[in-house]
This record gives structure tokens, sequence and C-alpha cells, in this order.
């Protein structure tokens, strides 16, 4: 594999283009509001832990001028528009032969985690077959928490979808939308490192999301189901509960519902 980045245009690649794996896995890492494809949820742990699984290509989706826009809103409003043509490219490696249906894995952060859903929607409305796996973490709340699921990320967006909830009285999403919904320590600020004053906003809890999926596969963390959302909301969850999930990219699905994930000591 690449030890770093490589711009390439997908959308002229062909199945033997140099650099390109074959059968293999694809990987597409969506960045957040205001970043760009080095801010991607594919953290260099992860995509250590990928290569060293399986045969796959990441590609880190670089969607910086719809993103940077300082007005949110605007930058929500393109999230839609990305979601339909990064659709329409991986379909396209699709049609001429790169990659397979069956191996294409989305993940997403913040505002990306709601373009990985829109990327499943498309793929689905136009051309009927939705990604094997979407993983959206801490997806943006603020002008989402009250959409109907056409207008976010939700469930019916790929095969599996798995959602991590890091600062969800923030900026983050607070409800279940996902097969599997993972409250990493309660789902709200603070997360640890993060101080009380760096956190006003709780930009520091949301990105701790994208450290926690960073190196889950490494640490094996295993979160716990609750009986339900309620029930989590009401602090009645914890190792207590025999199902639990070790979730990854490596994980075979988790039973769907709402699971609980204490950190504990490996993040201070």
């Amino acid at each position: 594999g690449q030890s770093s980045p490589v711009k390439i245009d997908l959308d002229s690649i062909k199945p033997d283009h140099d650099g390109i794996k074959k059968d293999a896995s694809w990987y597409f890492g969506i960045h957040g509001w205001t970043g760009n494809y080095n801010c991607t949820p594919i953290t260099p742990e992860l995509v250590k832990e990928i290569h060293k699984f399986e045969n796959s290509n990441i590609i880190f989706v670089d969607w910086e001028k719809g993103a940077s826009n300082v007005y949110y809103p605007t930058a929500a409003l393109s999230a839609k528009l990305v979601g339909s043509v990064i659709a329409d490219v991986i379909n396209n490696l699709v049609k001429r032969g790169v990659a397979k249906k069956d191996k294409i894995y989305l993940i997403g952060f913040s505002l990306g985690g709601h373009v990985v859903g829109f990327i499943g929607k498309n793929l689905y409305s136009k051309y009927k077959w939705k990604p094997k796996k979407i993983t959206s973490i801490d997806p943006a709340g603020p002008l989402y928490d009250d959409k109907p699921p056409e207008d976010r990320i939700d469930s019916t967006d790929a095969e599996y979808v798995e959602v991590f909830h890091a600062s969800g009285d923030k900026l983050g999403f607070w409800k279940p939308i996902g097969h599997v919904d993972i409250y990493i320590n309660k789902g709200t600020t603070r997360q640890p490192g993060c101080g009380m004053f760096e956190d006003i906003s709780g930009s520091c809890s949301h990105a701790f999301g994208k450290t926690v999926y960073g190196n889950y596969t490494h640490l094996r963390m295993q979160a716990y189901k609750c009986i339900s959302f309620e029930n989590f909301t009401k602090g009645h969850c914890g190792a207590d509960v025999k199902v639990w999930c070790e979730v990854g990219f490596k994980y075979p699905q988790c039973k769907q519902g709402v699971y609980h994930l204490n950190t504990g000591s490996y993040f201070e």
C-alpha cells in the first residue's frame, strides 16, 4: 500500500491502473465542515490496520471547496450535492469493473457523517444498490436534529449503518439513527482529554469520536448493549448487560440496537 496519499481522478482510472488493487475492498473517508482530506476519519492508524487485515484501496475524498464555507448552512447544503456526485463516481467504478458493489465501505465524520448517507441514498435511488457498510462518526447535529430520514444519515442508506455519538449535546446528533448506535462515554461532552474551556463549543469531544474509531480495531474495546434508548438516557446500561459489540471495520455486524462504550483508561 501507499505510505502517503496520492492525488487521483477516480473517473479516469481503469482496472489495471498502477497502484489500484484488484478484487479489493474500497474504503472512502469523508471529512467534515471546514476540513480537507487531511482531516479524514480514516486515521493513519486505521490505514495501517485496514492494509494489514485485507486487500484494500483507501480513498480520502476531498470536498474542501464545499465544506470550507464558513457559513455552516451553505456547507450543509453542499453535503447533499457532494453525496450525489460521489455516488456517481462510485457507481462508475463498479460499472467499469474497477470496484465491486459488495466491497464498498463509507466512513464519514461530522458533516461528512451525513454525506455518506447522501451517497448511499443516491446509489439506491439512481442505481438500485446500496453500499455494504456505512460508519458515521458523530454526525453533525445542528440543522440536522429535526430533519426527516431523507435529509440526513439513516439506517436505510446501506446494508449496515453504524453511528458513533460523542457530542450529542453540542455538535453531534443525539438520537439513534443507525442499525447500531454507539454512545461513547454517554455520547456527550466532555470527553476524555477535553478541558472545560476548549470544549465550550463541543469541538474537542466531537473530534474525540474520530480518535476512538481510529484506534478501535487496535484496542478491541467493547460496547455494551442497552435494552432501549430510553433506558440508556436514564443511565441503566453497563457491563452487566450480557450482549456486547466489538466495533471496527473487521468485526462482524453487531446485533441491532443502542450500545454504550466506556473508553475507561484507554483515553485519559
